[in-house]
């Protein structure tokens, strides 16, 4: 399959990620989230305790990450029901989450947007993504907890295999 040349991802196709994490998190926990606006940066991504990555290619390539401290993981899988909440439980969840939000982007984009299998990582370890590209991160703030979601959009064009 011949690559997808970049073209910089809209107001509105930004848009689809955060109404995704809202109504993941509407539908899991019957609470909403509000997410800030975004800032651009460049450079290493802000990253809290737990973070799931996946990566994506289509019109614009690029990964999504969400990020949560300790305490908001925790307070989601027990809200999720979930009693085991150790570290590699909650890198789970993470990329779980990632992977749901970013599969229900493919609804919205079509079936050229592709997404690789999730990578969940601690604060500290390896980033799974080259640093220094371009990046939305936007401020999640739920139930006192708060968390990161960005979209990472790449330089060249990239396609996932099937």
């Amino acid at each position: 399959m011949p690559a997808i040349g970049p073209s910089p991802m809209d107001d509105a196709q930004l848009a689809v990620f955060v109404q995704l994490i809202c109504n993941y998190f509407s539908a899991s926990t019957r609470s909403t989230p509000q997410l800030g606006s975004p800032s651009i940066e460049f450079g290493t991504p802000r990253l809290l305790d737990y973070t799931g990555f996946i990566r994506f290619s289509g019109a614009s390539p690029g990964w999504i990450y969400i990020s949560f401290t300790q305490p908001m993981a925790r307070t989601l899988l027990t809200k999720l029901g979930e009693q085991q909440q150790d570290s590699e439980m909650i890198r789970d969840a993470v990329g779980e989450i990632a992977s749901i939000v970013t599969s229900n982007a493919r609804e919205h984009f079509g079936s050229s947007f592709r997404v690789s299998l999730p990578i969940a990582i601690s604060k500290g370890e390896d980033l799974p993504i080259p640093e220094g590209m371009p990046q939305f991160a936007y401020d999640i703030n739920w139930e006192s907890h708060k968390g990161i979601l960005g979209i990472v959009l790449a330089p060249e064009a990239a396609v996932l295999p099937s």
